[in-house]
């Protein structure tokens, strides 16, 4: 009886620090990547610029058998690495956005982000049971046009334009100087509009950045 009484009290204090550990102080905001339960499946997608992106493991634990009739508490491993996420809303292409940022989770099984280090990224996220997750394939590096929209370069994105069957606008201005991969002025582009329509159409590139 004392073991088993000891055993809730360790589970229920586990418990309670990794749901401490998923809201940390950023000034005066916590993270809240919470979502409307009934919309599970949602999905949102907008032109972003990084508040804060962090590694952040939860632990998970479970009762695992370790000889017969006696149970043990012990973490369960987890093969992704988890971030969280602050990201401003500058140009929303889909869903209700309102809000200046969102908060979301983001799952890379090989410990690092593919979108921190550029500055203005497609983001897509999808309502995961609540909760807004990133979704992968989306690492694209945009730009500001000079009619107030947003593109990437053509010449960096070769291989996905051809994969959508997109044709590179050669009319496309972009706002600022923008270099391709040799460092040459880049001539042509795709608005970020056509580029999110063909892979929401095609679905071939949304998939949620977990496996849990």
């Amino acid at each position: 009886m004392i073991v088993a009484v000891t055993t809730r009290i360790k589970y229920l204090l586990l418990c309670g620090f990794a749901l401490v550990s998923t809201a940390y102080a950023d000034g005066m905001n916590f993270f809240n990547n919470a979502a409307k339960i009934d919309n599970d499946g949602e999905i949102v997608a907008f032109v972003g610029r990084k508040v804060f992106l962090e590694k952040r493991h939860i632990p998970e634990f479970g009762m695992v058998e370790v000889r017969e009739g006696h149970f043990e508490l012990r973490e369960i491993p987890d093969w992704n690495t988890r971030f969280e996420a602050r990201y401003e809303i500058l140009d929303v292409l889909k869903g209700n956005l309102s809000q200046p940022t969102i908060d979301f989770e983001m799952f890379d099984h090989y410990g690092r982000s593919d979108i921190s280090n550029i500055e203005t990224p497609l983001i897509v996220l999808t309502n995961a049971k609540g909760r807004w997750v990133r979704m992968f394939k989306t690492h694209l590096e945009l730009h500001p046009t000079l009619d107030d929209d947003w593109a990437i370069c053509g010449e960096k994105n070769k291989e996905m334009i051809k994969h959508l069957r997109l044709q590179p606008n050669q009319n496309l201005v972009f706002r600022d100087e923008v270099k391709d991969d040799n460092d040459q002025q880049c001539a042509s582009g795709m608005r970020v509009s056509d580029v999110f329509n063909k892979l929401y159409e095609t679905r071939m590139s949304f998939e949620p950045s977990q496996n849990h």
